[in-house]
């Protein structure tokens, strides 16, 4: 009589025991699995939660920086929130003495105003940034022109005249790119962070 009870206790123990191994199995494993997705994810990109933006991402707007409103056919005029969520947009410091859409614009007809815009540019009296919106419609971070040491951004004519193309450094073509996520995914956000 005490001998079906042994088995059905052996029986027990062994399915108890089978079902600690697989759980302990699955449970480490599964700890393993998460967190190789989450450091895959913390390497992303883009991939930034609103706690870690205010954080991460501190001063990196310049509220004082506006969008460009020149030829709005061409160019983006997003806000500081954002319209176009998930994008880039143009932003430039308010300077109505300056003609911006000269800055764009080969030497020409009018090589004097073109310099004198372009040198302001260079002294700093005019910023240029591209700036970088998330998924909600927030600005993450403006990416400076002047900071960016590219080669392409700021060259010199045949004369020694600075040559200003905002978009060449970009690998971008024309002058006034009609959609701005041309940009997306050829600036690193490491730019923002030097």
């Amino acid at each position: 009589m005490h001998q079906p009870k042994k088995r059905l206790a052996k029986k027990s123990w062994a399915f108890l025991t089978a079902a600690l191994t697989l759980g302990v199995i699955t449970g480490v494993g599964g700890y393993f699995l998460f967190n190789q997705n989450k450091q895959r994810s913390s390497v992303s990109n883009f991939a930034y939660q609103p706690k870690q933006l205010s954080v991460k991402h501190q001063q990196a707007v310049d509220e004082t920086l506006t969008p460009w409103t020149w030829n709005n056919n061409n160019f983006s005029s997003l806000k500081i929130t954002g319209e176009n969520p998930g994008s880039f947009g143009l932003v430039r410091s308010q300077n109505d003495n300056l003609n911006i859409a000269s800055v764009t614009k080969n030497v020409s007809d009018d090589n004097l105003k073109y310099l004198n815009a372009v040198e302001k540019y260079l002294d700093g009296q005019q910023n240029f940034a591209i700036r970088r919106y998330d998924n909600n419609g927030r600005a993450l971070y403006d990416i400076n022109l002047a900071k960016m040491e590219n080669p392409s951004t700021v060259q010199r004519g045949l004369n020694g005249e600075p040559i200003f193309d905002p978009f060449k450094g970009f690998g971008l073509t024309g002058n006034a790119p009609t959609d701005w996520n041309e940009i997306k995914g050829k600036v690193p956000v490491e730019v923002v962070q030097s």
